[in-house]
């Protein structure tokens, strides 16, 4: 009960009742998988919406780079 309370506290009540009931419909009852399933539901893509942008603004793309670096500024 306590683990199931942590994965509401993390995720919400939405998020734990899909995965859930996705569970169940897996005929599975494991607290691991039902932990998994909320971590797919939380990182699922999310639908992309059309963005206009301002003639002065230039679309560009962002390159990431390696953000390891930064642990080293860290005390």
């Amino acid at each position: 009960m306590v683990r199931t309370n942590k994965l509401l506290d993390l995720y919400g009540a939405p998020v734990v009742a899909a995965a859930v009931t996705e569970l169940l419909e897996r005929g599975g009852h494991d607290l691991g998988a039902l932990a998994i399933l909320c971590e797919q539901r939380r990182t699922r893509p999310r639908r992309l919406l059309p963005v206009e942008l301002a003639p002065h603004v230039v679309d560009r793309d962002v390159i990431p780079h390696d953000l390891g670096g930064y642990d080293d500024h860290v005390e």
